[in-house]
């Protein structure tokens, strides 16, 4: 839809790529303004039962903090993330 709209070739693997690097970019963002691993914890109201299926967030923190380690940019070691943000104008 998104090509017939504007006349574009975006494939489905240029929105997985766009959609990956922002996330990379925000996470990298929220790591460079002191963010850790607790922040990335959800509240324990969502560990309750949701009716009416009484659906519960169960993933531990070791899960989480596997997936969320698949976005951080890599080439830029965290002590330099806020700089290189500033000088590389990434957003």
């Amino acid at each position: 839809m998104i090509n017939a709209r504007f006349g574009t070739g975006i494939t489905l693997e240029d929105l997985k790529n766009l959609g990956k690097t922002i996330l990379k970019r925000e996470r990298a963002f929220n790591l460079a303004a002191g963010g850790t691993t607790a922040d990335d914890r959800l509240p324990d109201f969502f560990k309750e039962p949701l009716p009416p299926h009484n659906a519960v967030w169960d993933f531990t923190g070791e899960e989480l903090d596997r997936v969320m380690g698949f976005f951080v940019i890599d080439s830029i070691s965290r002590g330099n993330l806020a700089k290189a943000y500033r000088c590389r104008n990434i957003f």
